[in-house]
């Protein structure tokens, strides 16, 4: 088992970026679901990495707040994460 987890930093462009690891329970599933980005209307990349995780490069340089809501794959129970960037 690896415990999930959202980060988000800044690179040297000065894009924000949001870094999700969905993290693996004992059974080799994701604990976490996928990020639904279907309502952010901005300008973004996505990249998927082979370990599941997901890196999102913001273009909007004015961003200062990110709010996460990880929901979990196996119970529906729901955790919130706030990231002040």
């Amino acid at each position: 088992m690896f415990p999930g987890f959202v980060n988000a930093y800044r690179d040297k462009e000065n894009h924000v970026h949001l870094y999700f690891f969905p993290g693996i329970d004992e059974h080799g599933n994701n604990i976490y679901n996928n990020i639904d980005m279907s309502e952010y209307m901005s300008s973004y990349t996505m990249t998927n990495n082979d370990d599941n995780s997901i890196d999102i490069c913001f273009y909007n340089n004015k961003i200062i707040r990110l709010n996460v809501k990880l929901i979990r794959n196996i119970d529906s129970g729901e955790e919130l994460v706030k990231l002040d960037v």
